[in-house]
């Protein structure tokens, strides 16, 4: 009698696991659903008319993929800039135990204050040129009215670089009345 009720409890307990997968299986759907809804009344609110066909217009996959080049390129010619402005403030700059005495003693001495202080200009000045780019890809991808509006202003930064036809391409596309009445919808 002993072993069998064992059995029974083991059964019984692989029962209520099953039942217990099932309902944290439940509970995530529940929750996935509950974001989608929360997402879609984000939208509404923000005025912005849902069109799941936009991501997958030619046009506007290159113009979203051209602000990922656009974030992309920014952080190669920063770290150029940031490489250069470091080299001249900060000689023998190593890559072991002795350049980084050398840094330090630099900064000590006051003569690396001012190539800090140089680079984190620098840093800080592209910035703009990294972080618009992506978060209005990321916007684009959400379909949010913020994204639309980054993705236009990093569009405009590019304008005035050599990335013009590139810049001005994305400009066109997020400008167009279709994507217009995606983000600016009529209530």
């Amino acid at each position: 009698m002993y072993r069998d009720a064992l059995l029974a409890a083991d059964s019984q307990i692989e029962a209520l696991r099953t039942q217990l997968a099932r309902t944290e299986a439940d509970l995530a759907r529940s929750h996935r659903d509950r974001e989608r809804a929360l997402g879609e009344l984000e939208r509404v609110r923000e005025g912005v008319a849902p069109d799941p066909t936009l991501a997958e217009e030619a046009d506007y996959v290159w113009a979203r993929r051209g602000l990922l080049l656009f974030g992309a390129l920014a952080v190669v010619g920063t770290s150029l800039v940031v490489r250069e402005v470091v080299s001249r403030w900060m000689p023998e700059m190593l890559l072991d135990a002795r350049g980084l005495r050398n840094f330090f003693w630099s900064v000590e001495h006051g003569h690396g204050a001012m190539g800090l202080a140089a680079t984190g200009f620098v840093a800080m000045l592209g910035l703009p040129w990294i972080v618009m780019p992506w978060l209005g890809a990321r916007g684009l991808d959400r379909q949010r009215r913020w994204g639309w509006m980054l993705a236009v202003a990093a569009c405009c930064l590019f304008v005035l670089s050599p990335l013009l036809p590139v810049a001005v391409f994305a400009l066109i596309v997020l400008l167009s009345p279709r994507v217009r009445r995606v983000f600016f919808a009529t209530a």
